[in-house]
């Protein structure tokens, strides 16, 4: 299952699944903490992806970070946001 990703203003998190078939949640792996920051760092900072046309095209560009960062929210969706706030208290760089 595809799942895009969108971090907005106040930490709220927007995901809108795609229907295609996939293996379920329950069968999707957990991800320890610092591969799930390795996951969300790359749009964690940003307010809303709609403005940011490059980040959009990471998400179409590269599908298997994508499938990932959508199976581990599906999957782990406090430790995804605990991530995205870890991840937004180093700040950039």
């Amino acid at each position: 299952m595809v799942v895009a990703v969108a971090i907005m203003p106040g930490d709220t998190l927007l995901s809108t699944p795609s229907p295609l078939p996939s293996q379920s949640s329950a069968q999707a792996p957990k991800f320890p903490p610092d591969q799930l920051d390795s996951l969300v760092a790359p749009i964690a900072l940003y307010p809303a992806l709609a403005d940011l046309p490059d980040v959009v095209k990471r998400l179409a560009d590269d599908i298997q970070w994508t499938t990932d960062l959508g199976n581990a929210f599906l999957a782990q969706q406090g430790d995804v946001m605990d991530a995205v706030q870890r991840i937004a208290k180093k700040g950039p760089g």
